[in-house]
Parts: C-alpha cells; sequence; structure tokens
C-alpha cells in the first residue's frame, strides 16, 4: 500500500495471518529543503539524504499522481516523473528520474499487473496548443544491486512517444489487459457531455494510439458529472 501527501511517501505491507493483518512500514522517502533534497528510510529508521542526487539543480513540486507495483513506485509531478524502489536492502531510494518541460503536467501513472511496464500520461500547453502524450516506459533494465553510489537515470522507453491533440477533456483512469499489450484510458467529459475511451496496443516491438470511441454520459441540460471516472480490461 502507497500513501503519499505532497512531498512524502510510505510504503506498508500486509502479512494475513490466520485473523490478524498485521501492517508494517517497509519505507518512507521524502523531499526535504522545498524539494531540493530527498531523503528516505527504511521501516520507520532515521531519514537519511540519498547519494549521489541528480547532478542538475532541482525542486520537485508537489506530487500529482502516483502508482505502485511490487517493486516499484512511480511518482508524477509538474516536469517530472521519478522511480523508486520499494523492496529488498534499497527500498525506498530514487532509481529513475524522468524530467520533462517546466509546463509539462503528468497527469496520469499506471503499471501493468506484472510490473514490466509503466504508462504515464502528460499534458502541455495551452488551449489550441495542448498536447497529450503517452510514454511507455519498461522497468525490467533498472538497476537492482549495488545502488549505493547510484544516481538516478533515464527510465528506458518501450517504443517512441504517442501524441495527440489535447480537448476539454483529462484522463480519468489507465488499464492493461491481462496480457500487458492493450491500454485503455477513460476520460471526463467535453463541453457537450461527451467521455472517451483511448486505446493504445502494442504492435510487435512498438506501441500504436489506435484512438478514441466516443461515449455520450451527460445530457445537454444536465452536465453535472465527471464523465468516466474508471475502466478495466
Amino acid at each position: 500500500m502507497a500513501l503519499s501527501t505532497q512531498k512524502m511517501f510510505r510504503i506498508f505491507q500486509s502479512q494475513v495471518s490466520g485473523r490478524d493483518i498485521p501492517v508494517h512500514l517497509v519505507c518512507t522517502g521524502h523531499f526535504a529543503n522545498e524539494g531540493r533534497d530527498f531523503q528516505y528510510s527504511q521501516k520507520g529508521a532515521r531519514m537519511e539524504t540519498q547519494v549521489p542526487l541528480p547532478t542538475e539543480r532541482f525542486k520537485i513540486a508537489p506530487f500529482s499522481c502516483l502508482t505502485a507495483s511490487n517493486e516499484y513506485l512511480a511518482v508524477g509531478c509538474i516536469g517530472r516523473m521519478m522511480v523508486f524502489t520499494i523492496e529488498g536492502k534499497y527500498a525506498g531510494r530514487w532509481v529513475c528520474d524522468a524530467v520533462y518541460g517546466e509546463k509539462t503536467f503528468v497527469e496520469k501513472l499506471e503499471f501493468s499487473a506484472d510490473g514490466r511496464t509503466l504508462v504515464a500520461l502528460l499534458r502541455s500547453g495551452r488551449d489550441q496548443t495542448a498536447k497529450s502524450k503517452a510514454l511507455i516506459y519498461s522497468t525490467e533494465n533498472i538497476q537492482k544491486d549495488d545502488l549505493d553510489r547510484q544516481t538516478p537515470v533515464q527510465p528506458m522507453l518501450e517504443s517512441p512517444a504517442l501524441e495527440w491533440k489535447s480537448g476539454l477533456d483529462a484522463p480519468t483512469s489507465i488499464a492493461f489487459s491481462g496480457d500487458g499489450r492493450t491500454i485503455a484510458i477513460s476520460t471526463t467529459h467535453d463541453a457537450g457531455g461527451t467521455a472517451k475511451i483511448r486505446l493504445l496496443k502494442r504492435v510487435g516491438s512498438e506501441w500504436r494510439h489506435l484512438g478514441f470511441q466516443p461515449v455520450p454520459v451527460l445530457v445537454v441540460n444536465d452536465m453535472f458529472g465527471d464523465g468516466l471516472t474508471g475502466i478495466r480490461l
């Protein structure tokens, strides 16, 4: 279980034993000093500053979204997406760092069921220049050992970015198919009360954007609601 505040996360693990379900703290991560320093600890121990950190100067904005697999936690904020390992001797450590434009907003993140694939939905620009983008990363090449002197690295993309023109709708949920080769994205509604289901599919070695299916969710004279609030495959 992953819990977060604006600049801190905590990872908990539960173990069912008879009628008891004990929960214990696995690790904690915190961007201190107004987001300029990253500290982490395991099992409630004293927080320590990670060394080394990215060489470029950074200031982490409040978290906008997060998702977790059995091995990793991914966190998004304005201009950045970060991955932290949450198991083993390095639990809590910052291992991947994807830096985007200063005006790029990370809207949604999701891991596939097996944790091997991570999709990040981004939005940048305004009005007529607004664009949405899906970046699909592989976690299989993330270094797991000898992280004591390892700085966060750029995560590896599985294929080129997928882009489309942004509308008034925003993503509300992401779902992977059981085999991890199809991604469905649900959205809020536009000014006409129509939401979208957008599909991404892996074809061969690359991902492709298959377009979207409009779904009327609200009538014109009754525009209260968020549109499609969730989706699963």
